[in-house]
């Protein structure tokens, strides 16, 4: 899958996280059409500059507000993400194993749906 602008927007923000939350790490993720899949490694107890720690929550937030901010400032479209997000805690290798699995072949069985279909850019390989 070839992303659009707004695809790579999404991808450049979710890449640039570590270089604000230093003890973020990011593993396996994809941009799709209509939602995003990423998994966040917290390497030791991650605190902001003012040494509160920082909540999954709060780095979900940091990068919609990012992304959300940049779509709308760049592309004439509407944009807008779906009310929560789901969060999984993997526990061992063979778990993480197999969520980056998941992930990584999330765009082989992507199919259009009414949500979906909407944001496909004429550019983008299926």
């Amino acid at each position: 899958m070839r992303l659009n602008d707004v695809g790579n927007l999404v991808r450049g923000i979710w890449e640039t996280l570590p270089a604000d939350i230093p003890d973020l790490a990011l593993d396996a993720f994809v941009v799709m059409p209509s939602h995003f899949h990423g998994i966040v490694v917290r390497r030791r107890r991650p605190t902001t500059t003012a040494g509160r720690s920082l909540t999954l929550g709060e780095i979900v937030r940091r990068f919609r507000a990012r992304v959300t901010r940049a779509v709308r400032q760049q592309h004439d479209v509407v944009f807008a993400w779906q009310r929560n997000y789901y969060e999984r805690v993997i526990r061992n290798a063979g778990e993480l194993n197999r969520v980056r699995e998941y992930i990584v072949g999330n765009p082989a069985r992507w199919r259009p749906d009414d949500v979906g279909a909407r944001f496909i850019a004429p550019s983008l390989d299926q």
